[in-house]
């Protein structure tokens, strides 16, 4: 706040696990915390964030207090120790201004003449948003890739089960259609045979996958399940059964109800 600030008040806001490892379940709301030698009283508590990307700062584990308390308690100089300082644009359309308004105090505080070289550093979020959507292209393509290598082998594998229930019902498709059963029915039977299977497996991927999200956000980061990628998940496993058992289920409803009453 920016009474904190000018009035250098000792307060502070601190991430989850700084309060889960300090105070437990208690509520860390006005208890005393020293830092260094100062004691600081908590005034604020961050929601769970979890670890940033590529190995960055945990923010669970990161304490916020007012700068001119940091001065006041650490000084300004510390040597080769590095300071960051976060500042938020109103809008994306003020980021530029914001940026050259920034160099200009950052100068002024360091002192620099205009013939000088910054010693200081500007990191914008722009820069790391274009890192992260690479490496994320990266990984969604090699899952992509991945996935339909799964969805492959696994369609092979229905397709095969298919087949043997086709020749091991051989005897029960004759029957069936010696009493009246069309061939579009015996289509449809397997048909929805093969989609069960896979809807199965889906089902069971989706549950593993709702389990590995509520580890991931209990341990590591928030996390939850979309919505839509379930329902995709879902049509997609039906997809493949159909694909998968369409060939076997043409071959079933196709057989002649003579032969398949002589089978053994």
């Amino acid at each position: 706040m920016a009474y904190d600030v000018r009035y250098r008040k000792d307060v502070c806001v601190i991430g989850t696990e700084i309060a889960k490892g300090l105070f437990g379940t208690v509520s860390p709301l006005h208890k005393v915390i020293k830092i260094g030698r100062t004691d600081f009283r908590v005034i604020g508590l961050m929601e769970k964030q979890g670890g940033s990307f590529m190995g960055g700062p945990n923010f669970d584990r990161q304490i916020f207090i007012p700068i001119t308390s940091y001065v006041s308690a650490f000084g300004g100089n510390h040597g080769r120790e590095e300071v960051n300082i976060a500042v938020k644009a109103p809008s994306q359309e003020a980021l530029a201004d914001l940026e050259y308004e920034v160099k200009g105090h950052m100068r002024a505080v360091r002192k620099l003449r205009p013939t000088e070289l910054d010693n200081f550093s500007i990191n914008k979020l722009d820069t790391l948003v274009g890192t992260f959507n690479n490496t994320m292209g990266i990984v969604l393509l090699v899952g992509l890739i991945v996935t339909s290598i799964s969805l492959f082998v696994g369609a092979v594998g229905v397709m095969n089960i298919m087949f043997v229930s086709v020749t091991e019902r051989t005897r029960e498709i004759g029957v069936r259609k010696a009493i009246g059963a069309t061939r579009r029915s015996i289509l449809y039977q397997f048909l929805l045979e093969s989609s069960s299977i896979c809807l199965m497996g889906g089902a069971i991927g989706i549950v593993l996958a709702a389990l590995l999200t509520a580890v991931i956000n209990a341990t590591v980061m928030p996390a939850s399940l979309s919505i839509p990628i379930l329902v995709i998940a879902v049509v997609v496993s039906i997809a493949v059964g159909v694909l998968a058992g369409i060939v076997p289920a043409y071959r079933g409803a196709s057989l002649d109800p003579i032969e398949s009453l002589r089978y053994e």
